[in-house]
């Protein structure tokens, strides 16, 4: 069934109009008067209706010519419903996964995929890493403002690996003030491949030397440029604003405080925008 966007404001101005009228009855005549006068004055309980027409976004490259293992792309060709990727999701992927990938920032509309932009090369890069050692390892850290974001995007990374057949082999946990003292320790005894935390938990993760000396042991990412994909911090939120990838070793020890207090320390050599 359709909504006919003009009779629905209508609708709810109306439903809204009658309950004022029925919570705020007064006695006073002038007073009732004054406000029906206000009631039915234009635009005063709403603003008209604004109309702004949904562009397709641009195709990009095929899911599967994305260096992304076959089975992930498969399941992104399931999920998204179709064969290509959006523009700016392929030349994330690519630029992130490259030799030398370089910063990239993607700003696009709502609902175009910006999630995808940076955790699938995460996923990726995390198998290669699984694949390449037996050591568990952390790979990557994902921060997110609000827990709920991180619950979120945790849930949709496991679907992922999950529906790719990857889930035995890369390990996903968040971090955070509802964590366990025995979650804790655990992922200080092997830690996971991808940590999702909000940049509080990560000081304290830094500053205590059981964290340090347990969570960010064997860390790849930081001692060499061979992964290709060191930490990345992927921030969703209402800006639409998500920013991955630095493309140098980033220090994971508290040797110097950077201006956003997450002691997370990098030198990109490259920056990149990619817009819709």
């Amino acid at each position: 069934m359709s909504l006919h966007p003009i009779r629905a404001l209508d609708h709810v101005i109306h439903e809204y109009r009658d309950y004022l009228r029925t919570e705020f009855r007064a006695k006073d005549l002038e007073l009732r008067a004054a406000l029906e006068r206000e009631l039915d004055a234009p635009r005063f309980l709403a603003q008209e209706p604004f109309y702004q027409a949904h562009r397709p976004f641009k195709q990009g490259k095929l899911w599967s010519e994305l260096p992304i293992d076959r089975k992930l792309a498969e399941v992104m060709e399931a999920r998204t419903k179709q064969k290509r990727a959006y523009s700016h999701q392929s030349e994330a992927i690519e630029e992130l996964l490259s030799p030398q990938p370089r910063s990239i920032v993607v700003t696009t509309g709502t609902g175009s995929g910006k999630t995808e932009a940076f955790v699938l090369p995460v996923i990726q890069n995390a198998f290669e890493d699984a694949s390449r050692y037996n050591r568990a390892g952390l790979t990557a850290i994902l921060l997110y403002p609000m827990n709920a974001l991180a619950n979120d995007q945790k849930q949709r990374i496991e679907d992922y690996l999950s529906a790719a057949g990857l889930a035995g082999a890369i390990r996903v946990e968040q971090y955070d003030r509802g964590t366990s003292q025995a979650r804790r320790e655990e992922m200080r005894r092997n830690p996971p491949h991808i940590l999702l935390t909000n940049y509080m938990m990560l000081e304290y993760l830094l500053v205590r030397p059981a964290d340090r000396e347990g969570i960010f042991a064997n860390h790849r990412a930081a001692s060499s440029c061979s992964t290709r994909f060191t930490p990345t911090a992927g921030f969703s939120a209402a800006t639409s604003l998500s920013w991955c990838g630095v493309s140098r070793p980033t220090s994971l020890v508290p040797d110097r405080i950077g201006e956003s207090r997450s002691r997370l320390t990098s030198t990109p050599v490259g920056f990149r925008c990619l817009s819709r």
